[in-house]
């Protein structure tokens, strides 16, 4: 009998010990794959604001005037700006852009409004939308049915470059404050994390076209 229970003793052990492998074994993969998951998505969301910055439309002068008191705003400015969602600020950028991706019925080209936003869901988590619209814009509007980039989003912001290299966190192209002028590079910092981890993307883009500081309106 005592040889028995020995026996038994010393299988129990085996089994916890080889059910503790597996089971480490088994939450070591999963973490893994959730990186995986978030380090894919936070490279695709990367690649596409990327693109889309890669194809900026900017209206040079002497096409384009500085606003005056009345005028209505350029349609397509650059805009970049503090958005607070559940008391967390992420930047707000709008553009527009040669990089139309035509979702809904629309025509398959031509000059798009592009605007990056985060929303929260209804369990709380933050969500990077892309907004792409195309002439005439009218007024931006969150829109629910604007495709969702990536999801578990920590941060979002983006570092405007001028033409001297100088950065700014915000930048208005229809502002007196930067001589009207679009940026000469825009930096994209992304942090994503399900609680657990988080992963951190970033990269500066050099926007292939720019509009120089109009100086006393010229």
């Amino acid at each position: 009998m005592i040889e028995i229970l020995i026996a038994m003793f010393i299988f129990a052990i085996i089994i916890t010990t080889v059910f503790g492998s597996y089971r480490g074994t088994a939450e070591q993969i999963e973490r893994v794959s959730k990186d995986r998951y978030l380090v894919e998505m936070g490279r695709n969301c990367i690649d596409r604001i990327t693109r889309d910055l890669l194809a900026v439309w900017v209206v040079q002068s002497p096409e384009y005037q500085p606003p005056g008191i009345n005028s209505d705003p350029d349609p397509y400015r650059v805009a970049g700006e503090d958005d607070s969602v559940d008391n967390l600020f992420y930047t707000r950028l709008q553009f527009t852009s040669l990089a139309h991706l035509p979702i809904r019925p629309s025509r398959s080209f031509g000059i798009a409004r592009i605007v990056y936003y985060v929303q929260s869901d209804e369990n709380g988590m933050h969500r990077l939308f892309r907004s792409d619209r195309l002439f005439p814009y009218g007024r931006f509007e969150e829109d629910p049915m604007d495709p969702v980039l990536c999801t578990h989003v920590h941060a979002l912001s983006f570092t405007f470059y001028d033409s001297d290299g100088e950065p700014h966190e915000e930048w208005n192209s229809e502002s007196e404050s930067v001589k009207y002028a679009t940026p000469a590079a825009v930096e994209i910092r992304l942090e994503l994390g399900d609680g657990e981890s988080t992963q951190i993307f970033k990269t500066r883009v050099n926007l292939p076209v720019r509009r120089e500081k109009i100086e006393n309106g010229v």
